[in-house]
């Protein structure tokens, strides 16, 4: 998710690792999904009761993914400056700018 990002915007763990993490579980469930299915196919009746808590398990896997998706998505538009469409803000940017300068001002009147 981040690796196509500069040095300087790459996150350790945080929002990277629960995206991997999310994956991972996915995968797994999907996996068990399948051989609950293949067993459910075969006539074995047990399998719906544990096919219904692993179906759960996945589509909270998959709710997990979108949302550390999407506060990665929120993290990375802070760090660049960029809105949802890539666009930058630069009334945004020229307050922030503002706002910087009177506290740098702030601080050098202070000394």
């Amino acid at each position: 998710m981040d690796k196509a990002l500069p040095p300087h915007l790459q996150k350790e763990g945080g929002v990277a690792k629960e995206f991997a993490d999310a994956i991972r579980v996915m995968g797994r469930v999907r996996s068990v999904l399948c051989d609950l299915l293949e067993s459910v196919d075969h006539g074995d009746t047990d399998g719906t009761k544990a096919l219904a808590a692993e179906h759960a398990r996945l589509m909270d896997a998959i709710d997990r993914a979108f949302r550390t998706e999407q506060k990665f998505d929120d993290w990375l538009a802070k760090q660049t400056g960029a809105g949802a469409d890539g666009a930058l803000d630069l009334a945004d940017i020229r307050h922030q700018i503002g706002c910087r300068l009177a506290r740098l001002r702030t601080c050098g009147g202070a000394g």
